[in-house]
């Protein structure tokens, strides 16, 4: 799911003048499309048509990819917006809406307008999402340093993403768990959780795949179970933490993607206990943990 959130903005006494570039790849003629965008450019008060002298530029490109027709505008290099559409209907609705997204989002625009803006505008626009909301869920095996060895499990986590070029801030929620063992002198991780919140860049911004990296900081719970002394023993701690991530983000050019990862957490300061020596001699230990997995995001 693709949610866009558009502020809408006071009206210039005076027009962009905005030059117009068109390409068609799909099923509808480049001339046809071109003088769609101007039509309904025309109804746009703050910008004007024109063929040089510009001080922005709006970009229209329709497409085939797999089994659908898109859409994409842009306006000066800023972050695109993409729409499927089935019909020529169709096609002229996500046009308008595409128009009315970027159009607004037109740094002249904005540059030109923001001293308008009254103090509520201006804190609605400093938070203002000029990219996609990826809303999306993602599996993965989790490995936990313990002291005594390493503990693995399977674990979940539910993000919210969004962003504008190849920026994108997000947080994330996750949880594992992992199965007892029962050996002598044995460690395991039965249940580990945390919340971040960080940032990954994408290495560009027009192909259907891109891989990236980021990362950030978080707050983690970790909970230790195991033998030692011949006694069963409990270590629970919370942890803050900060995370490095990496990965490839598939099928970007539609309204579905998939996300295939690595992210390594590393805590600011030990797992302790001095009561127990179950993680070790002196209670006290380094339990970084891995995370590799694959999410879906809509």
């Amino acid at each position: 799911m693709a949610i866009v959130v558009f502020t809408s903005l006071p009206a210039v006494a005076e027009q962009i003048s905005t030059c117009v570039q068109v390409t068609s790849t799909a099923k509808v003629a480049t001339e046809e499309l071109k003088k769609m965008v101007s039509v309904e450019l025309s109804h746009f008060t703050n910008h004007r048509e024109v063929e040089q002298s510009c001080e922005t530029t709006l970009t229209v490109e329709t497409f085939p990819f797999s089994d659908k027709q898109y859409i994409t505008l842009r306006v000066s290099g800023e972050v695109p917006v993409r729409y499927a559409y089935a019909n020529t209907d169709d096609l002229i609705h996500q046009l308008k809406k595409g128009l009315k997204l970027v159009l607004g989002n037109d740094p002249v625009y904005l540059k030109e307008n923001i001293s308008q803006y009254s103090d509520t505008q201006r804190a609605l626009h400093s938070v203002q999402i000029k990219g996609h909301i990826r809303i999306r869920t993602e599996i993965f095996e989790s490995l936990t340093r313990t002291g005594k060895g390493a503990s693995s499990g399977p674990g979940m986590a539910f993000s919210v993403s969004k962003g504008t070029h190849q920026l994108f801030v997000f947080a994330r929620l996750h949880a594992s768990l992992s199965l007892p063992q029962h050996s002598e002198n044995s460690v395991w991780r039965p249940v580990g959780a945390g919340l971040d919140a960080g940032f990954n860049y994408e290495f560009n911004d027009t192909r259907p795949a891109a891989g990236y990296i980021g990362a950030g900081l978080g707050i983690g719970f970790v909970r230790f179970e195991g033998t030692s002394d011949d006694r069963h023993q409990i270590v629970n701690e919370l942890l803050v933490q900060c995370f490095l991530r990496a990965g490839v983000r598939l099928f970007r050019l539609t309204d579905f993607d998939m996300d295939l990862f690595v992210a390594a957490y590393l805590p600011f300061f030990p797992t302790s206990d001095v009561d127990t020596t179950l993680l070790d001699n002196d209670g006290r230990v380094y339990t970084p943990h891995l995370q590799a997995g694959i999410g879906v995001g809509f």
